[in-house]
């Protein structure tokens, strides 16, 4: 992870070796019909209830944020939508929160590659957590999904 990113992650009270109970997380991602693999439960019990605001990289007068909280994010999207992002990336996804001010649904795969996605724009964010937050706090553009 690079430093403004575990500087960002610090200040919205991560720390390293954190652990949080996941048991709610998971009971909400069964009852929407999601799988919870062990790499979205490892990377919830890290990060999972982090709440990260930033100034957005282009215009720093500007504020923009991410939720690492799952219920927030399937409250906000329906499991069919993400089936359709499934079709796309060729795996099954698991919501794990909500990025740009509610605007990005952010998903995961049993791999641990992550990805963000609002109607019809799909992006992936990296091939770990830890290179997904980079993403998301970084100023390089994101990778467009087919």
């Amino acid at each position: 992870m690079k430093p403004n990113t575990q500087a960002a992650l610090t200040s919205a009270g991560w720390l390293p070796g954190r652990a949080v109970e996941t048991r709610s997380y998971e009971r909400a991602l069964l009852s929407e019909g999601y799988a919870v693999p062990d790499s979205v439960r490892t990377f919830l019990r890290e990060f999972g209830g982090l709440t990260v605001r930033f100034p957005t990289p282009r215009m720093p007068h500007v504020q923009t944020d991410f939720v690492l909280d799952p219920v927030a994010g399937v409250s906000a999207i329906y499991r069919e939508r993400v089936e359709t992002y499934e079709d796309r990336v060729g795996a099954e996804l698991t919501v794990i929160g909500r990025a740009d001010r509610g605007h990005l649904t952010l998903m995961m795969d049993p791999a641990g590659r992550v990805f963000a996605a609002s109607d019809d724009y799909l992006v992936s964010l990296g091939s770990t957590g830890a290179e997904a937050l980079d993403s998301l706090l970084g100023d390089e553009p994101f990778r467009l999904v087919p």
